[in-house]
């Protein structure tokens, strides 16, 4: 299905909703215009209007439909909406309005949160989702009554309360260092050899703070290369058919880099002539005078183990630290050589030059997403490649995706602590009536009330501390492999792993002694009445 945009560039709010309306259909954007099914979503300014309309064909039937507000009235986020209410009410016409309406996103109870938090009353919360958004009966309930839920929860909340979600926010810093996070990935282009950027995406954003009064804050900008290489020796090299295993070859992660972009981030005030290197590795030296990349060889002026202070976001949280290289280079302008070199067969580059730039706001998160909105409507208004995020727009997700994994996390882990307690207690329970003329033996051969006691005690509590205590000797070794896996999920608070993990032991070991108390008293009483 194509789609043509006309007057506007808004292709992210369209594309989503058309794929949301029409999930069997293919979408295929359009630069012209064209015959047969697709749809056309046209915006035109006037003197006092601003008019969306929206015309879709499907299966050789056409439907039409417009919207228009004030052009005084008119900013980013509106306009989107704007466009996007053509285009459902045309596609409604087509087919049956979904449950969910125009709603295209993942975190429908953000809307009405925040109309709650506005002043906005139950009400009017639900009739912004029924005129805005089109959203069923049904669902718009939900959301309401989510968000009073949660608005109720936080309300109930005191200063002593302590959050279960304790390094959550270690872990969103990590994932965005700052409030509003880009990164634009850049190609080269095969037949000019340049590389393709058509925006600056720091002068857009500085721009438009300027416009709204405000500046960034703890700015962070720097481009790199971020590239797989097969190592041998001193020479790495990239492979135009990708990284296998089957292929061989010691793969490294080189992270190429300049040096003003390495002061600027460590404060650091190195210089380097135009053929020499610094190499840096989280966990080892490298050691060499030399290395060659893809051919090109630098001059290894000093190596040393990364800075703790040196910090590129999102580059490789996961890998294996001593398989990384931080290689620091005299300018960009080495760095763009190198980002030439690593090319395909098609002659196009294999990994882009990312540019990355992220700052901070002291602003409200509102004012905030509002600078976003505009930012990336800027941005996206000709072709992107890269990533768009900001902190408060995330956080809702972030913080409902690891609530989810939290709950199975506990149910999983009482179910089966629940199910382990249940089996060690029917066993001991069962095994009390076997056992129970052998007690009676031991009785008339002399063996005392209390000795009879202590051994059923010592008994029990090895049938149930010792499976606990094998537990903390295998979770004390598959703790280093368990760290490594958390970093997936940028869990890297290692400190606070250990103490939940200490905490979560102590917990069993409390219900394992309570259980245990009265299994053996249950196991006494069956024995004793021998």
């Amino acid at each position: 299905m194509k789609l043509l945009l006309v007057g506007h560039d808004d292709r992210y709010a369209i594309e989503q909703l058309q794929l949301a309306l029409f999930p069997d259909e293919t979408m295929e954007p359009a630069g012209e215009a064209f015959s047969g099914d697709g749809a056309v979503s046209a915006l035109h300014a006037g003197k006092l209007w601003l008019t969306a309309t929206a015309r879709i064909t499907l299966h050789g039937v056409t439907a039409r439909a417009s919207r228009r507000m004030k052009l005084d009235e008119a900013d980013v986020p509106s306009r989107r909406r704007l466009l996007q209410n053509a285009y459902y009410a045309a596609a409604t016409r087509l087919r049956t309005p979904p449950e969910w309406g125009s709603l295209s996103g993942v975190r429908p109870t953000k809307l009405t949160t925040r109309h709650l938090l506005a002043g906005g009353t139950e009400q009017s919360a639900d009739r912004l989702m029924k005129e805005t958004y089109h959203v069923a009966p049904a669902r718009r309930r939900l959301c309401v009554e989510s968000s009073l839920a949660s608005l109720r929860a936080a309300e109930r909340l005191r200063p002593g309360d302590v959050s279960l979600y304790i390094g959550m926010e270690d872990a969103l810093h990590m994932m965005y260092p700052r409030d509003i996070v880009t990164e634009e990935h850049l190609i080269i282009d095969p037949d000019s050899g340049q590389i393709e950027k058509s925006r600056d995406i720091p002068d857009i954003a500085r721009r438009l703070l300027g416009e709204r009064g405000l500046a960034p804050e703890n700015e962070m900008q720097y481009a790199y290369l971020d590239i797989p290489a097969v190592r041998d020796g001193d020479r790495f090299d990239f492979n135009p058919d990708g990284y296998s295993d089957e292929l061989g070859g010691d793969i490294y992660a080189l992270v190429i880099l300049s040096a003003d972009d390495f002061n600027a981030l460590t404060g650091s005030g190195i210089s380097l002539a135009e053929d020499e290197a610094r190499v840096y590795s989280p966990k080892q030296i490298y050691g060499g005078s030399e290395i060659y990349i893809a051919g090109l060889r630098l001059r290894v002026s000093g190596s040393e183990l990364t800075p703790d202070e040196f910090s590129l976001a999102d580059v490789y949280t996961l890998q294996e630290q001593d398989k990384i290289l931080y290689i620091v280079v005299s300018d960009r302008g080495v760095v763009e050589d190198i980002a030439r070199l690593q090319t395909g067969n098609d002659g196009a580059s294999l990994y882009p030059l990312r540019e990355y730039y992220a700052f901070d706001l002291d602003a409200p998160d509102e004012t905030a997403d509002a600078v976003f909105e505009q930012l990336s409507g800027e941005v996206t208004r000709e072709k992107f490649s890269g990533r768009l995020d900001t902190q408060s727009e995330s956080r809702d997700a972030f913080l409902g995706m690891y609530g989810g994994l939290f709950f199975l996390g506990i149910f999983l882990g009482l179910t089966f602590m629940m199910a382990a307690v249940l089996i060690i207690y029917y066993k001991q329970v069962s095994e009390g009536y076997e056992d129970k003329e052998r007690f009676a033996i031991m009785q008339k051969v002399g063996l005392s009330r209390k000795e009879v006691r202590r051994a059923i005690r010592a008994q029990i509590l090895t049938m149930f501390f010792l499976p606990l205590v094998v537990a903390c000797i295998h979770i004390a070794f598959a703790f280093p492999v368990i760290t490594r896996l958390l970093r997936i999920l940028y869990l890297t608070n290692v400190p606070l792993f250990a103490a939940c993990t200490a905490g979560s032991i102590a917990v069993f070991a409390v219900f394992y002694a309570v259980v245990f108390s009265l299994t053996a008293k249950v196991y006494y009483r069956i024995v004793g009445e021998s």
